[in-house]
């Protein structure tokens, strides 16, 4: 006899399903990509910078990633689930900035 799952177990399920699948894209012409951690609609998007943006769904949850101008590095710094970014990152062959020799870099400058 197959289980039968309950309705908040199915939901369960298909969150823990969506946190392992990252699907990426790059889009070459544009330099830009964009990591998507759910099939749910955009309701809000925020901007970290000229380079980063976060859209969440409307219950909160993060939809994806997108980053332009990948190719000269990025800042994983603030951003949600920045683990599995900065492998697709990797796995696409591009460079993932040390926040912490980032910092000590833009301040060594300074008297």
């Amino acid at each position: 006899m197959p289980i039968r799952l309950t309705r908040h177990a199915r939901e369960v399920r298909s969150r823990l399903y969506d946190r392992q699948q990252m699907k990426t894209e790059y889009d070459r012409a544009a330099d830009a990509a964009y990591f998507e951690f759910s099939s749910a609609d955009p309701t809000r998007q925020v901007k970290l910078d000229d380079s980063r943006v976060i859209d969440y769904a409307a219950d909160g949850s993060v939809v994806g990633v997108e980053i332009l101008s990948p190719s000269r590095g990025v800042n994983l710094v603030g951003l949600p689930r920045a683990a599995e970014i900065a492998r697709g990152l990797r796995s696409l062959g591009f460079r993932v900035l040390d926040p912490v020799r980032s910092t000590r870099t833009a301040t060594s400058g300074r008297s």
